[in-house]
């Protein structure tokens, strides 16, 4: 296996078991990673000194990207976007970093895709669901106003035919959708 897809590897157990220490060899040197100490700073090093492709799949198709948007992370998605992580890379299930930081609600996250590096807002993943409709599913009221506003769709329909107002449990978010719903969607 080549050097270049081994530290890539490393780069990407690291959000698999962020909460505890990974160490791994590669190269007769020992990487032990940490969340709590140091974290930030060993993953430069594998990115930066290593070499660790930042658009790196595992099996299931995430990326470190993905992984730092589904935490919460910012300053990892910064990070990586900056070292050249692609917004558009979808996993198996189809979804994109935009569909996990919608799901978990990370607004800044959202936004930094979104508006910064264009994520695709109606980008549908396997199951037909949108960002807006992970959001909508888990309530994300802040996430969800913020996709309508930029231009996220209230109408497309995912795969059982539901649109993310049906989704949604909270009625103001509900009551949002139902009146977006009714406008005319310019794009």
């Amino acid at each position: 296996m080549k050097k270049s897809i081994i530290v890539s590897v490393v780069l990407f157990l690291l959000f698999f078991v962020c909460n505890s220490i990974v160490s791994i060899g590669v190269d007769k040197k020992m990487y032990n990673f940490s969340k709590k100490k140091h974290f930030f700073e060993k993953i430069k090093e594998v990115v930066e000194k290593e070499g660790a492709n930042v658009n790196y799949r595992s099996y299931e198709g995430h990326t470190p990207l993905m992984k730092a948007a589904l935490k919460g992370d910012k300053k990892l998605v910064e990070y990586f976007l900056s070292k050249g992580a692609k917004v558009d890379i979808a996993n198996r299930n189809g979804q994109i970093a935009l569909h996990k930081a919608a799901q978990k609600g990370h607004l800044e996250i959202v936004k930094l895709l979104v508006k910064k590096h264009k994520a695709g807002v109606d980008k549908q993943d396997k199951d037909g669901n949108t960002p807006l409709h992970k959001a909508a599913g888990e309530n994300h009221n802040k996430v969800v106003r913020y996709l309508v506003r930029k231009g996220a769709s209230v109408k497309i329909e995912n795969k059982k035919g539901q649109t993310p107002d049906k989704l949604v449990r909270k009625t103001k978010t509900a009551k949002f959708l139902k009146k977006e719903a009714v406008k005319p969607q310019i794009k």
